[in-house]
């Protein structure tokens, strides 16, 4: 199915105010104010305003620049703050498994993903 280009996707709005919420975090904790920020990247005060209100979709170029003034990770504007962002650590070997066995993990694994396969229907979708 093809969209209608005319037409905004919804996440892309829900990605601009999480975007405008975590720009206006990383702001007030480095104790700056709009217009701080705005001269540090280059930017208009009322241009920031609207990024972190979600009323305006940042470029990638901007985001790095509000990035770099903040000493920020230009990846922390994506991540949940409570889930860490980056590769996660491979599970120890050896930890407890809550008494499975590996040969019965294996099993449970291989019967979800055939269930999932059978879900998808012939088409894979």
């Amino acid at each position: 199915m093809r969209r209608d280009l005319d037409t905004e996707p919804v996440c892309l709005a829900d990605l601009r105010r999480h975007l405008g919420h975590a720009i206006r975090s990383h702001r007030h904790a480095a104790g700056w104010t709009q217009e701080r920020l705005a001269e540090a990247a280059g930017l208009s005060p009322e241009h920031v305003c609207r990024l972190e209100r979600g009323l305006a979709t940042p470029s990638l170029r901007t985001l790095c620049a509000i990035a770099e003034s903040l000493t920020v990770p230009v990846t922390s504007f994506f991540c949940d703050h409570k889930v860490p962002c980056g590769p996660m650590p491979l599970p120890d070997p050896g930890r407890d498994r809550g008494g499975a066995s590996p040969e019965e993990i294996i099993g449970f694994v291989e019967a979800l993903a055939q269930l999932l396969r059978d879900s998808a229907g012939p088409n894979g979708r």
